[in-house]
């Protein structure tokens, strides 16, 4: 009986030493709290204008158009241009110090001023470092994704452009799209008043697109497979100005 006794007064002593070891279950949940709040920070979205210049080596290059490449007048033709557009983000805020998310963009470059454009759409993932000095972020990063490029190509209203080797076909237009992927390294900064939650940002990149070539003649065209070796045009540097909203 004192033996049954002295096991029970064990049993009980040691469930309460750990009763007094451990966290009850408000701390417990505090305590998970602060390291999940330790991981994620905060999230913020954005949206984004921005302007640019882009260049390729020369007309071919820039309009990658078998049907226009044996035209005389291509050489007279634009090889860089303003590009313009417009863009959106969404991010996570990890360890105080990162930024992972998405983001997606649109851009437009006019040619000619008669219809003939570039027309870039991409998008992907994006992280980036940032330190905080005060209400000032400045930060470091690059995005990776894929995207498409719709090359379009008016002939002048003075100028009938005919097919190679056929003087009954008369191009009023002609179009192209090429898909790539992407690394587009970046630095900016950002403005982020801790009351409102609405900030500024300002952001540089060059963007750097691989995609395929496209070899041969019109109507035996051989197109090689997107690859890295593969850097297409044109490319040049962005200036983008938004709006983030968040913590």
């Amino acid at each position: 009986m004192r033996l049954f006794r002295f096991l029970i007064l064990c049993c009980l002593c040691s469930f309460g030493i750990e009763a007094l070891a451990s966290p009850s279950n408000e701390e417990a949940q505090t305590t998970s709290h602060t390291d999940r709040k330790r991981i994620i920070s905060g999230f913020s979205i954005g949206l984004t204008a921005h302007a640019g210049y882009a260049f390729s080596s020369s007309p071919e290059e820039l309009f990658r158009n078998l049907s226009i490449s044996n035209l005389p007048q291509i050489a007279n033709l634009p090889k860089d241009g303003i590009t313009m557009g417009v863009g959106a983000m969404i991010r996570l805020h990890l360890l105080d110090h990162l930024h992972l998310g998405l983001e997606g963009n649109f851009s437009h470059m006019p040619l000619m001023r008669n219809g003939s454009s570039l027309r870039n759409g991409w998008g992907g993932v994006l992280v980036n470092y940032y330190t905080e000095w005060g209400k000032v972020r400045p930060m470091i990063g690059a995005s990776i994704g894929g995207g498409d490029v719709k090359r379009i190509y008016v002939p002048a209203e003075d100028v009938n452009a005919f097919a190679p080797g056929d003087s009954t076909t008369i191009y009023n237009a002609s179009h192209t799209s090429t898909p790539y992927f992407y690394i587009d390294p970046y630095i900016g900064i950002e403005f982020v008043p801790k009351r409102l939650g609405l900030g500024l940002i300002i952001k540089v990149d060059y963007m750097l697109p691989f995609g395929s070539k496209t070899t041969g003649t019109l109507g035996q065209e051989i197109k090689e497979s997107i690859k890295w070796s593969n850097l297409m045009s044109p490319t040049g540097p962005r200036l983008y100005i938004g709006l983030v909203l968040g913590k």
